[in-house]
């Protein structure tokens, strides 16, 4: 096995990439009504249901979007259903923030 040292003049130089926006990339690919829901169960402080969010004003007029973001945010484990209970021949859930949720 042969060694070859290289000084310095004779290195290659080393590609340098622009540094990626990351803040704006996030804030721009998270839905507001996400960090609102999680915002309304931090400041709440305790289970609401995705209604109960939609009828404080959390997001959008249209029920369906914040039932879907509620959803995705229990998917991604940043709330988590804490009971349900009988509604109108349905069940409704009720979510909280984890205990070692980061935003708690």
């Amino acid at each position: 096995m042969t060694v070859v040292l290289l000084s310095a003049d004779e290195r290659p130089r080393l590609c340098t990439q622009p540094q990626v926006p990351w803040p704006s990339m996030i804030s721009c690919h998270i839905h507001p009504l996400k960090i609102a829901a999680v915002e309304a169960l931090r400041w709440i402080g305790g289970p609401l249901s995705a209604k109960e969010l939609w009828l404080i004003g959390v997001g959008e007029p249209v029920y369906g979007n914040v039932a879907y973001h509620v959803k995705v945010l229990v998917d991604l484990g940043l709330i988590q259903q804490t009971h349900e209970r009988p509604a109108r021949g349905a069940m409704e859930k009720f979510y909280g923030l984890p205990s070692t949720s980061p935003v708690a």
